[in-house]
């Protein structure tokens, strides 16, 4: 009897044994695969893909985003903000000298100054980045950079007058709701401190633009 039972507990250790480094040998490779993951983290390049909410540089949060499905790189991001602006200084020169309302005039004078200095900005930090805006690929930019021309074609055929006006506004209203979208979607994707910085502080501006081409036509274009 008292052997069967020193046979028992014996059984009984070695169970314990065995399930104690059962569980030390699964967390231990659990260990493993998630030192190996941060690792992989650690070492991903700062040519980071789509935009959206503040992520901090080597951040393992994922940097992708849903905007129309692709992946964007800092050189998409800015190449798309810079084919933006280079939009809004184009438009807003040519609505300078044919919008006839005061209001709209002004707006446009306001556009090409503001957009003027934000590409200007966004230059200066392709050049810190080393990102070469020209080669994007991105097909959001070059629908932007095609979508741009044909609204500037557009307004130039155009007859002056009150519908020039209202046609202009209108293309500025949807415009900046666009490009406010895509900036918000940015922030969330980069995970470069600076173009983070510098896509936060666009935001405000952007949001004005939009802002007050909207009460020009609820106050001014209602006629």
């Amino acid at each position: 009897m008292q052997t069967t039972l020193s046979r028992y507990g014996a059984l009984t250790m070695a169970i314990a044994v065995c399930t104690t480094l059962g569980a030390c040998k699964s967390r231990s490779n659990y260990a493993s695969s998630d030192t190996t993951s941060a690792g992989a983290a650690a070492t991903r390049p700062l040519d980071t893909t789509a935009a959206g909410g503040a992520v901090s540089p080597g951040s393992t949060a994922a940097a992708t985003t849903d905007t129309s499905n692709k992946s964007w790189t800092d050189a998409d991001i800015l190449a798309y903000l810079d084919a933006a602006n280079t939009g809004e200084i184009d438009l807003g020169k040519l609505a300078e000298r044919r919008a006839t309302n005061p209001s709209v005039k002004a707006f446009a004078r306001r556009m090409v100054t503001d957009h003027t200095a934000l590409k200007q900005d966004g230059k200066k930090l392709a050049s810190q980045l080393k990102a070469d805006v020209a080669t994007s690929t991105n097909g959001d930019v070059q629908d932007l950079a095609k979508s741009n021309k044909d609204d500037l074609t557009d307004l130039t055929k155009k007859t002056a007058g009150s519908d020039w006006d209202k046609d202009y506004i209108d293309k500025q209203i949807d415009a900046h709701q666009n490009v406010i979208d895509h900036v918000n979607d940015f922030i969330k994707a980069t995970q470069t401190s600076q173009l983070q910085q510098a896509l936060q502080q666009a935001l405000p501006k952007l949001q004005a633009h939009l802002d007050s081409a909207q009460a020009i036509k609820n106050t001014k274009l209602t006629s």
